[in-house]
């Protein structure tokens, strides 16, 4: 292995290296940002920025980087930035705190029982889950069986071909379906309870909340939006947990895009 001629020169102040540690914040940022406080961004703008840091480290790879000019290139660069983060700032601000909605229609008759918002979120959750009765590893390898059940089947069922019956997965879907939407109620404040939630955006937030735990759901931004009053804020939040193993999966964003249709009907 051979390194350029001075090599350090070339990682403390080439742009394409800058532009590497730059891409590399951003991709770890949103991960940070979650575990460090729950916050659930905006992948839109974290999309952006990244397209915009690989842009630079292209442009950064042509510039001829003498010493003579070195600091007017540095002051472009530096205003380009700022120019960008007062684009890119707001954005990703109004993608974690809870914004004004817009006047909405809310339901004043009383919170949605189980058996109402039951009669939208199976059916829904069957379907995007499908049903396979032999068990089986879903896309990030997590032992499957029946429609997206994961508590009692494990590696070993998988590959020794366990089946369930179709009247078991009914049982295990029924059960798990209303300690899902049970749990995702613990995060809802009283005033959403009683006055935001129809049966419909019931089923949405307990939807996703049985893909991908109620946990997230509880202290998600689309919880907080909704508590806050910003229900199609919150609808629109639901959109964006649309990845698996770090990656957006097409199914996920045709979930949530439903599950969004779901969230908004009732909305003026």
């Amino acid at each position: 292995m051979q390194f350029v001629q001075d090599a350090r020169r070339a990682l403390t102040i080439g742009y394409t290296a800058w532009a590497f540690y730059a891409l590399a914040v951003v991709t770890l940022a949103p991960d940070v940002i979650y575990l460090a406080f729950g916050w659930d961004t905006n992948p839109f703008v974290w999309s952006v920025l990244q397209i915009v840091v690989i842009a630079g480290g292209i442009v950064g790879r042509v510039i001829q980087q003498t010493e003579e000019g070195a600091w007017r290139r540095r002051i472009w660069i530096f205003a380009a930035v700022l120019l960008f983060a007062f684009w890119a700032v707001p954005s990703l601000a109004m993608s974690v705190w809870p914004q004004p909605s817009e006047p909405v229609v809310e339901d004043s008759s009383g919170p949605p029982t189980y058996e109402e918002t039951s009669a939208i979120l199976t059916p829904h959750v069957s379907q995007w889950e499908g049903r396979r009765l032999t068990a089986y590893f879903d896309l990030v390898g997590v032992a499957t069986i029946c429609d997206g059940h994961t508590r009692t089947v494990t590696a070993a069922d998988v590959h020794a071909g366990t089946t369930f019956s179709a009247a078991k997965c009914d049982a295990l879907l029924s059960e798990e379906l209303h300690e899902y939407w049970s749990e995702t109620r613990k995060g809802f404040s009283p005033d959403t309870i009683a006055t935001r939630l129809t049966p419909h955006r019931d089923a949405a937030y307990s939807s996703l909340s049985y893909n991908v735990g109620w946990g997230g759901v509880r202290k998600s931004t689309a919880t907080r939006r909704l508590n806050a009053g910003d229900i199609a804020g919150g609808c629109e939040a639901l959109t964006w947990w649309n990845k698996a193993g770090g990656r957006v999966v097409r199914g996920l964003v045709n979930r949530r895009n439903v599950e969004f249709d779901m969230c908004m009907l009732g909305v003026g």
